[in-house]
């Protein structure tokens, strides 16, 4: 789709270039993956927005995909993932306790699209807890994958 944007910051995030930039559009901030971006034209007006409170924005939730925080997410993990998972910092306020033969991930998110793919690669060692709404959207996912693997 065509946009005009008001550029304010790129970002690297896992190894890809994104550009936080103030949407004219949606009027609101979003990131757009620069790898994505197929033209760009610079117009003559000015950029009246600036960066006051990107990086509290950019902080304030999981993922690339931002906005303040929706809600939190709890996961359970076992086994191996548990002990990978353990070390790891998904993000500045996450919250790890420690349960019988697992642990439990607490963090806010805005977006659960990048959560619902973190879980996944953890296969059966990931489960969500909370939000309901989540957990039921996950499982609903994973019977249409199973869907294509049976004969």
């Amino acid at each position: 789709s065509k946009r005009t944007i008001e550029p304010l910051k790129l970002v690297n995030y896992q190894g890809r270039w994104y550009l936080l930039a103030w949407c004219m559009t949606k009027k609101a901030r979003r990131m757009f993956h620069l790898a994505r971006i197929q033209e760009a034209r610079i117009l003559q007006e000015p950029v009246s927005r600036s960066l006051d409170g990107d990086d509290d924005w950019l902080q304030a939730s999981f993922g690339i995909f931002k906005g303040p925080a929706t809600s939190k997410v709890s996961i359970r993990f076992t086994g191996t993932a548990a002990e990978i998972v353990r070390h790891q910092i998904w993000h500045h306020q996450q919250k790890i306790e420690e349960e019988k033969n697992s642990i439990r991930l607490t963090l806010p998110i805005a977006d659960d699209r990048e959560l619902i793919m973190k879980a996944l690669q953890f296969g059966a060692e990931a489960e969500i807890l909370r939000p309901k709404k989540l957990r039921r959207r996950l499982a609903e996912e994973i019977e249409k994958m199973a869907k294509n693997y049976k004969p």
